[in-house]
């Protein structure tokens, strides 16, 4: 138990440091080209084992090539796989988890989409808050509530925005758009 509890608070401060350092502007990006149609493809193949554990299935919606961004690839990995961690354990079994991406004026918009509870109107304006669960009741063991408040920095950095949108009862869906060219990318060396 102490171990666990230790763990616990282990990710919770390098994940508020972690915060800290994305707004205050100093992110310490590395930047340079960027697949993104490969970091989405790694993601998909990461979460395809534990989707198939928790009955949901998996969708790949991806075209067969984006264009390549400038940016952190690592940092963007974290953000899709918090979106997808996050799609597959709310979603119930039987349900879907779609990941799809589009490229179009001048950026790109890569979507989760899930068939789990959604959200309601309520929380939805405070889903990107340190701390915001919105069912503390079905908090994961190891979330902390970190992991949205961290990835709408991680996209601000690099020049972009990401939206929700939420039906209680059929779904959620989170959009990333992320400029193909990134000359508002904030980095720090």
């Amino acid at each position: 138990i102490i171990y666990g509890e230790a763990e616990r608070m282990r990710r919770l401060v390098e994940g508020l440091l972690d915060l800290a350092r994305l707004e205050a502007g100093a992110p310490a990006l590395r930047t340079g080209p960027v697949d993104l149609h490969a970091n989405l493809a790694a993601a998909l193949e990461r979460f395809g084992p534990r989707a198939q554990t928790a009955g949901v299935g998996l969708v790949s919606a991806l075209p067969a090539a984006l264009p390549a961004l400038t940016g952190d690839g690592d940092r963007l990995a974290q953000v899709f796989n918090n979106l997808l961690d996050n799609a597959v354990q709310h979603t119930p079994a039987g349900g879907q988890v779609t990941l799809s991406a589009l490229a179009a004026g001048g950026e790109v918009r890569v979507t989760v989409a899930d068939t789990g509870r959604g959200i309601p109107p309520g929380d939805l304006g405070r889903i990107f808050e340190r701390f915001y669960q919105v069912d503390k009741s079905r908090a994961r063991p190891g979330g902390v509530g970190l992991g949205l408040a961290i990835s709408r920095e991680i996209v601000a950095a690099h020049g972009g925005r990401i939206e929700v949108q939420s039906t209680v009862g059929k779904g959620t869906s989170f959009t990333v758009r992320l400029p193909v060219a990134t000359d508002g990318l904030r980095h720090n060396g």
